[in-house]
């Protein structure tokens, strides 16, 4: 348990630092605060960046991280229109996850294609929790 802990905590770290979020800058960050009406093309803009990059890694750290930003895409209150025009896409337009095959298997056994009559690998939705 200690350990899995601890390796999610890294992952969530890395993607973060790869993502380029800087926390501290984040939280505490003015763009963030900003008083309404007092947007500049360059305060919008980089509030974007930080909406796009905030959305991308929450979709990389999986359906924890993205029900965080689709709740904060329901925010206007404390959040740019910018990052919330971002944090909505979280809601409808995820890409599809990787290894649904692994965890079918390991769900399944081995062959889980001699219980179905048919089984398409091609995602043609996929959800915070679920793909189709």
């Amino acid at each position: 348990m200690k350990r899995s802990f601890y390796l999610r905590a890294l992952t969530i770290t890395g993607v973060l630092l790869l993502s380029g979020l800087r926390v501290g800058a984040f939280v505490l960050g003015q763009e963030m605060l900003r008083v309404p009406g007092s947007e500049d093309n360059r305060g919008t803009a980089r509030a974007k960046r930080i909406g796009q990059t905030l959305r991308d890694a929450m979709a990389r750290l999986g359906a924890t991280f993205i029900k965080l930003g689709q709740v904060m895409s329901t925010r206007p209150d404390l959040l740019p229109p910018e990052v919330i025009r971002e944090l909505r896409q979280l809601q409808d337009q995820l890409p599809p996850f990787d290894g649904a095959r692994a965890l079918i298997e390991r769900e399944l056994g081995p062959e889980p294609y001699a219980r179905f009559r048919e089984l398409d690998e091609s995602p043609i939705a996929a959800a915070s929790v679920a793909q189709v």
